[in-house]
């Protein structure tokens, strides 16, 4: 229970837990209670609203609010993408219903297209990362998307916390098809989306879950600083990553810290386009 932690750092300590648990032998399962997603009427496992965990509830219950009281803290292995994503799949899996929502989704978005995923991730993150004018971001998409057209008109999905920025985008990418959830909450006066005060927090969760899920079945991704498009690299495929900013040293966590490695740089936009052009194959005529 960590009042004002978002869900993607909670990601972070539980697939902490689960590396260090495998290594020992041992089971871990996670429940999750702070305020943030759940509803005003309700409390409780938040995170069971969106995963599920192979391991069964125990008996024995440890309640911690600090990263210092995990069991694994001090003890933890280094580990990279590859290992992270092997632990994820082993041992978290997405309830049936958000697993039927992205089913849907990619089939209607994706199925068969070069997709080029964005995350921007602007109000409060200024306070831990380097924060990008809508223009520098949009032009770089706009490099890419004119790159992959040479070889197949791409789809573009975009998730935001701003508003205003999926206006823009919107409006300025026209040789792509474009997608993007319409509704979601979103940020207001530069204030995180999660640390909003609001009735339906579960509503939050599943939507920051969706746009990461989708983010993750792209063909390459562009990223701003954020756990949640973090994520993404770890949910989905093994796709090529544009680090359009970093956090600074002192907020770099996991999983930003390991994507660090072997992730593109802004400037080198062009090699990595073509990375994930040589990975994606064009479906057959009629499918």
């Amino acid at each position: 229970h960590v009042p004002g932690m978002g869900l993607f750092a909670h990601l972070a300590w539980v697939l902490h837990g689960l590396i260090w648990a495998e290594r020992k032998g041992y089971e871990l399962n996670f429940i999750c209670t702070n305020d943030i997603y759940n509803d005003a009427d309700q409390e409780g496992d938040w995170l069971a609203e969106v995963i599920e965990q192979s391991s069964p509830i125990s008996d024995s219950i440890y309640r911690i609010g600090n990263y210092e009281e995990l069991p694994c803290y001090g003890e933890l292995p280094t580990f990279d993408r590859k290992q992270a994503m092997k632990i994820v799949a082993r041992h978290l899996s997405l309830t049936p219903s958000l697993a039927t929502q992205v089913e849907n989704k990619t089939s209607e978005w994706f199925s068969g297209r070069f997709v080029i995923a964005l995350h921007y991730r602007g109000s409060d993150k200024a306070n831990d990362a380097t924060l990008l004018s809508y223009e520098h971001v949009i032009s770089t998409l706009k490099r890419a998307v004119s790159l992959v057209a040479k070889t197949t008109r791409p789809v573009v999905f975009v998730a935001t916390d701003e508003e205003s920025f999926l206006e823009q985008i919107r409006a300025e990418i026209i040789d792509a098809d474009f997608h993007a959830f319409d509704g979601n909450i979103r940020s207001e006066a530069k204030q995180g989306s999660h640390l909003m005060s609001r009735p339906d927090g579960r509503r939050l969760a599943r939507e920051a879950m969706l746009d990461t899920l989708l983010l993750s079945q792209s063909a390459i991704l562009f990223k701003t600083a954020s756990a949640l498009s973090g994520w993404a690299a770890l949910l989905g495929k093994e796709m090529p990553i544009v680090m359009l900013s970093q956090h600074h040293k002192s907020y770099l966590y996991c999983p930003e810290n390991i994507l660090a490695a072997e992730a593109y740089m802004m400037r080198q936009t062009d090699e990595a386009i073509l990375h994930a052009l040589s990975n994606w194959r064009t479906p057959p005529q009629g499918k």
